[in-house]
């Protein structure tokens, strides 16, 4: 078991042409801390359409291990409108050990992310 902390911000940061840099601003949409487990775990943090679209959210993803009973275990993440983690790492985003964290843009309107426990044994 870990908790995994999930934060969904707007992103404001553009390149010189433009685009959306995935880069975090200090405005909050949304925030959830999951416990994994070994079945698969959905946030309920969303990245909304309005009033921007989803390249211009930033998911901030953390795996914080569980310090109280110490069995910080790693996790896989996926994304999509509806993502099922599995933990055979088929089709994650990524695999994250104690104290990891990931930073992405959200690529979907409506789009969630999901966690399981990792099984790196397979």
């Amino acid at each position: 078991m870990s908790y995994v902390h999930i934060c969904l911000s707007r992103g404001n940061a553009l390149t010189e042409n433009g685009q959306p840099l995935p880069l975090a601003s200090s405005s909050v949409v949304a925030s959830q801390v999951i416990t994994s487990s070994g079945t698969s775990q959905q946030s309920s943090a969303l990245a909304v359409s309005a009033p921007y679209s989803a390249p211009y959210y930033v998911w901030t993803i953390k795996n914080g291990g569980d310090t109280v009973s110490g069995t910080n275990l790693p996790v896989y993440v996926v994304f999509g409108s509806n993502p099922t983690a599995v933990n055979t790492g088929a089709n994650m985003r990524a695999l994250l050990l104690v104290g990891d964290e990931l930073q992405v843009h959200a690529t979907a309107d409506g789009e969630k992310v999901a966690i399981i426990n990792a099984d790196i044994t397979t």
